[in-house]
């Protein structure tokens, strides 16, 4: 919505809960499950022509995920656990327009993480995490026309993780040639950081997916991704794309099944490598009487723990 002459306002949110309850065996000695997780986010987003040139965005969000199990064996409790992550986040963005051959955008972003995670038993507390960091992140961008054919676009994000004092620079690039009026040809570069990692305890439902922070203990996840990808438009309203992709993973983390006990995050991990690669196909028609689109994926992923238990380490 407009709230002035040249700014603009935009709220969202989102809510969503997911509970699937069983029992199982003899009634005198029935096995109660209990699963549930959900998520919740609020966003708010001001945009300001600050000139003809110069754009301001500021946003603000919350979000919040959170999930839990119980197992319940007649009156006695075996399992207990609950999951949640809560991330507070601000950015601003600045757009700079106007030079012929130049557009600049660069920000700043700052994520509060909050991490708590509870599993206990009858008479036992197996694991009580209580935790809470923090991101800062920059990044300066410039989109580049080196020729009415040829676009450049280079930027470079630098990221500081308070947990561990984690520092990283990940550079990102990408290129567009028009090959002709309705033909582009895509290639692009990034090295990517990810500060939240994952706790798998089975593939069967999400919900005993656990999700930690990285702490001291632990090096974040990262990954070096290359794109190469055509796209045609032989008219206005029909569009193709073709996209190969191939990614290589470092630091991937994977659950220890040989953790009973702990004080750090990396007590209850190990790490690995890994690798991604696939196609991607899209066909989509934008106008007329009938719009919509059909697309097809084509992809591997493969992980390694060497020195593990995990596919013993292959």
């Amino acid at each position: 919505m407009d709230v002035g002459h040249s700014t603009t306002l935009t709220l969202s949110s989102y809510g969503g809960d997911d509970v699937m309850a069983a029992e199982f065996g003899p009634r005198d000695e029935r096995l109660r499950m209990n699963l549930s997780w959900g998520n919740r986010s609020l966003s708010a987003r001001l945009r300001h022509v600050l000139s003809p040139t110069l754009f301001l965005s500021v946003a603000a969000g919350l979000s919040r995920y959170r999930s839990g199990w119980s197992f319940v064996a007649g009156d006695v409790l075996l399992d207990r656990a609950k999951n949640s992550l809560v991330d507070y986040s601000f950015r601003a963005d600045l757009e700079v327009l106007g030079h012929p051959t130049h557009r600049v955008k660069a920000g700043c972003a700052v994520n509060d993480y909050a991490t708590t995670f509870v599993d206990r038993s009858e008479d036992v507390t197996w694991v009580t995490v209580d935790a809470s960091t923090s991101t800062l992140a920059a990044y300066v961008e410039d989109t580049w026309r080196l020729s009415p054919l040829l676009e450049l676009q280079a930027g470079m994000r630098g990221s500081s993780h308070q947990a561990g004092g984690h520092l990283r620079a990940d550079p990102r690039f990408s290129l567009v040639s028009h090959l002709g009026p309705t033909t582009r040809l895509k290639a692009s570069f990034g090295r990517y950081t990810q500060w939240i990692n994952v706790m798998a305890f089975g593939q069967e439902f999400s919900t005993f997916d656990v999700w930690l922070h990285v702490d001291a203990s632990l090096q974040p996840t990262s990954a070096l991704q290359t794109v190469l990808g055509l796209e045609c438009d032989p008219r206005p309203e029909l569009e193709f794309t073709a996209e190969a992709y191939y990614t290589d993973m470092d630091h991937v983390t994977t659950f220890d099944v040989l953790a009973d006990e702990g004080e750090v995050a990396a007590d209850a991990f190990v790490s690995g490598e890994g690798l991604a690669y696939g196609v991607e196909l899209l066909a989509r028609r934008k106008a007329g009487r009938t719009t919509g689109w059909i697309g097809y994926c084509l992809s591997w992923t493969r992980r390694r723990f060497p020195g593990t238990l995990v596919n013993n380490g292959e």
